[in-house]
């Protein structure tokens, strides 16, 4: 959906739903809001990213606990 997808491109990610319990799976978190090269992703292309590229997931999940 996003063509040549880079995820350096993405700011302003904000995660929820995170459950520590849950860790390291973290199966019920998603990606509530971001951008991606100055623009706001729309919730159709929220679900594509999560959807294709679960390792950039994983990672954006990771990041938001620091």
């Amino acid at each position: 959906m996003i063509q040549n997808f880079d995820p350096k491109k993405m700011s302003n990610v904000v995660v929820a739903d995170v459950d520590y319990k849950d860790y390291p799976d973290f199966s019920d978190a998603w990606i509530e809001e971001a951008d991606y090269d100055g623009r706001e992703l729309t919730v159709e292309e929220l679900d594509w990213i999560s959807d294709n590229h679960p390792d950039i997931m994983a990672e954006l999940i990771y990041n938001s606990l620091l």
